[in-house]
């Protein structure tokens, strides 16, 4: 890849066999790593997009403020996204998330619930959302008893 000003980030082309050829050599010019995409699939891809990339983004700067005022280390937070981010692609799903839902500690998750309703309860969707999706991945390794308690505080 060539260096530049700004990082390069990654394209998607799709098209004609012409459109493609030049995007292709574009790329090339530019050293832009790139793939090709059928056209039917493009607002699925896009839609995906936005979830390894702005949802992302969206997601870190809630847990900034969350931690507003408690925290000047952000690298460290870096390091534990960065961590959960490689994990998310090296492992299987089972093995590359942790907290409180993978621990079956519902008191933490009654914690949690509460700050945000009383704190921050403009996300408290988002929680519920995204310790839904935990809890699909991770709910066969629970006690069924732990598992219904979970699943009914995450409604």
């Amino acid at each position: 890849m060539k260096e530049g000003k700004f990082l390069v980030i990654p394209y998607a082309l799709e098209g004609n066999k012409r459109a493609i050829g030049f995007g292709e050599e574009l790329m090339q010019e530019i050293g832009a790593p790139y793939i090709i995409i059928p056209s039917a699939k493009k607002a699925l891809y896009h839609l995906a997009c936005l979830f390894f990339s702005n949802f992302l983004w969206a997601d870190i700067q809630v847990g900034f403020r969350l931690i507003k005022g408690l925290i000047k280390e952000k690298e460290i937070l870096f390091l534990l996204s960065l961590s959960a981010l490689t994990n998310a692609f090296i492992y299987p799903a089972r093995s590359s998330v942790t907290g409180p839902i993978v621990r079956g500690d519902k008191e933490t998750i009654k914690r949690h619930l509460e700050v945000l309703k009383t704190h921050f309860p403009q996300y408290l969707p988002i929680y519920k959302n995204l310790s839904q999706v935990i809890f699909a991945t991770i709910r066969g390794t629970l006690p069924s008893e732990e598992a219904k308690e979970i699943e009914s505080l995450l409604r």
